[in-house]
C-alpha cells in the first residue's frame, strides 16, 4: 500500500522544521519578521500560520500568497477565525493539523489580543501545538484539555 501524506502531515512537518526559530533585535523583529512578514515587525502567530499553510500547498482562504510586508487582513488571529466561522470549521474536537484559537495572548506578545497555533496532536486530557510567537519563538506547547 503506498504512502498517503496527508495535508496534516505536510503541515506538521514544515511546521516542526521551523522550532526553534525565534526573535533578535527587538520584539517581532529578525527571521521571524523576514520569513514570515516580509520584514514587517507586527505580532507574528497568524503570519507563522499562514506561511506553514503555504507553504504545505493549502494557502488559507483569502490569502494573497507571498508578499512584501504589506498589510495583510488574515494576519490578524480574529480575522482567521472569522474565516473559519464562515468556512463551517469552528470545531471542539481539535484534530492533528487543525488550528487552535486561544482568547488570549499567553506568552506572546504582552497585551491584548488573540493567539493561534497548530494543532500537532491531542491526547486524552491534552493538546499539543507547534506555535509561531510563542515566548518569542517557534515552540511546541501542550495545554490541558477536559476529557
Amino acid at each position: 500500500m503506498p504512502d498517503t501524506v496527508t495535508l496534516a502531515d505536510a503541515v506538521l512537518e514544515i511546521a516542526r522544521g521551523e522550532l526553534g526559530v525565534c526573535e533578535s533585535g527587538g520584539p517581532n523583529s529578525g527571521l521571524p519578521s523576514a520569513r514570515y512578514m516580509g520584514g514587517r515587525k507586527e505580532p507574528w502567530c497568524s503570519w507563522f500560520v499562514l506561511w506553514v499553510f503555504r507553504r504545505a500547498g493549502a494557502p488559507y482562504p483569502g490569502d494573497p500568497g507571498e508578499h512584501d510586508g504589506a498589510p495583510c487582513s488574515l494576519a490578524g488571529v480574529r480575522f482567521l477565525e472569522q474565516i473559519g466561522h464562515r468556512h463551517d470549521w469552528d470545531v471542539r474536537q481539535p484534530m492533528r493539523g487543525d488550528l487552535i484559537v486561544f482568547k488570549s495572548r499567553g506568552v506572546s506578545d504582552k497585551g491584548p489580543g488573540m493567539h493561534v497555533g497548530i494543532v500537532e496532536r491531542v491526547g486524552i486530557t491534552s493538546v499539543h501545538t507547534i506555535e509561531g510567537n510563542s515566548g518569542d519563538s517557534v515552540r511546541a506547547r501542550s495545554y490541558y484539555r477536559p476529557s
